[in-house]
């Protein structure tokens, strides 16, 4: 008889493993890297491309760009597009990061070969229109000058600039004369060294087909597209001196905006994954040390969380918080009070098991189902990573202990080391 009292027993795994994906090449060199399952008569096809960050303006012009492509091309406008695409039930996505700028379709398989001319176009073709562009920036300035009056969000400007230096595509600091600035001529510019096959990869996830990757190569592969791109080396971040503790002031608000945090490795680095654990404790999820001080304990703000963010070049740690104006000063002592006890006392081993357990769940979440496994991988490629790199990081947060969780904190968390940003 089957038991329904009992509950099975609880175990979490020591290891996720993810199957590499096949790789393929088209005519000209694009790498495909394929994850199939037939759950779903559907496919999605990601076009990767990396940016070039020698643009410190990079940040603007990408946005921009990357959300104008399906807005017109030599033969179609956007709304042919848009008509076009939806009449196959298809939909198309264009986005960008600090790193890559991403075309993204998902499509039923049995449209994707009327679907992939409209998306060909959309890739190779785009024109950026005048009357479109005017459009786009008026609304994207009314946006930002509308975000201008929140303090998290001048927050967040400010402290990338002082992380990473004005210099950087990282750090640079979006002014509403940019917006002004712009034009045409800067987006097809950074179109035309962006988007072209010898800085594209693509990744094909769902139900491939056999004829999938040849329909793929019919519109992508053969002549190579788009303008030769000198190889790029590693853009060098400028090394930054600490700042004083900074606070802007806000005529008028009444909250304030906390920014603490540095420059910081990225997930290529021995130490990333314990260090991830540790901002897990800090303040990286619901139940950290950071959320039960200053909300649950002390009522200072909604929330609190910090981050170690990991990009190509670099990456950052962060902790952010909003508090009332009044609550400014003890809010700052109570952070720094928490990074002092991660330097100068080791971890609960229970403490520790339960954000180990959050982890692995986490892990689980982020590669449950074969969309979400080629998102994971798609993170990857950025570092030139495979998928063994997730079997490293479950061992590592298996392995790791209480002690070196507190002699990392000695490394990283010194106080002299942090940048300090009140804005309100």
């Amino acid at each position: 008889m089957l038991d329904r009292i009992t509950p099975p027993a609880f175990k979490i795994p020591e290891s996720v493993e993810i199957n590499e994906p096949n790789r393929s090449e088209l005519s000209n060199g694009i790498p495909v890297y394929c994850f199939h399952s037939e759950k779903q008569d559907l496919v999605k096809i990601d076009f990767i491309f990396d940016l070039n960050h020698n643009s410190e303006k990079l940040a603007l012009v990408s946005s921009i760009g990357s959300s104008m492509l399906n807005e017109g091309t030599s033969e179609k406008n956007s709304e042919e597009i848009a008509n076009e695409i939806d009449h196959y039930g298809a939909f198309l996505r264009t986005q960008s990061s600090k790193d890559t700028a991403v075309v993204t379709l998902y499509c039923l398989n049995k449209h994707l070969e009327s679907v992939l001319p409209v998306i060909e176009q959309v890739v190779k073709d785009s024109v950026f229109p005048e009357k479109e562009l005017e459009i786009t920036l008026k609304n994207a300035k009314q946006k930002f000058l509308v975000r201008l009056d929140e303090v998290d969000f001048l927050a967040h400007l400010e402290f990338n600039r002082d992380v990473f230096g004005s210099s950087h595509a990282y750090g640079f600091k979006v002014e509403q004369k940019d917006y002004d600035e712009l034009t045409r001529q800067n987006l097809l510019d950074f179109y035309k060294r962006t988007y072209g096959s010898n800085n594209c990869k693509i990744m094909l996830t769902g139900n491939i087909r056999s004829n999938s990757v040849e329909l793929i190569g019919r519109h992508f592969g053969g002549v190579d597209w788009g303008v030769e791109l000198d190889e790029q080396s590693e853009i060098e971040i400028p090394l930054l001196s600490k700042l004083e503790p900074k606070h802007i002031k806000k005529r008028g608000a009444v909250q304030c905006a906390i920014r603490i945090g540095k420059r910081m490795i990225n997930k290529t680095h021995e130490d990333y994954t314990k260090l991830q654990v540790l901002n897990t404790v800090f303040g990286g999820y619901f139940g950290s040390r950071l959320m039960s001080n200053l909300r649950e304990d002390k009522g200072l703000t909604y929330g609190i969380y910090s981050a170690l963010q990991s990009y190509k070049n670099g990456g950052c740690f962060v902790v952010a918080m909003e508090t009332g104006v009044e609550n400014n000063q003890i809010a700052l002592d109570e952070i720094y009070s928490e990074f002092k006890r991660l330097r100068e006392q080791t971890i609960d081993a229970k403490e520790l098991e339960l954000v180990k357990n959050y982890l692995f769940g986490e892990i689980l979440r982020s590669t449950d189902g074969i969309f979400a496994t080629s998102d994971y991988y798609k993170g990857l490629l950025l570092y030139d990573l495979n998928s063994n790199y997730l079997s490293g990081v479950m061992k590592t947060i298996n392995e790791t202990n209480p002690l070196e969780l507190q002699e990392l904190a000695q490394k990283y968390f010194s106080e002299d080391t942090l940048q300090e940003l009140v804005v309100g």
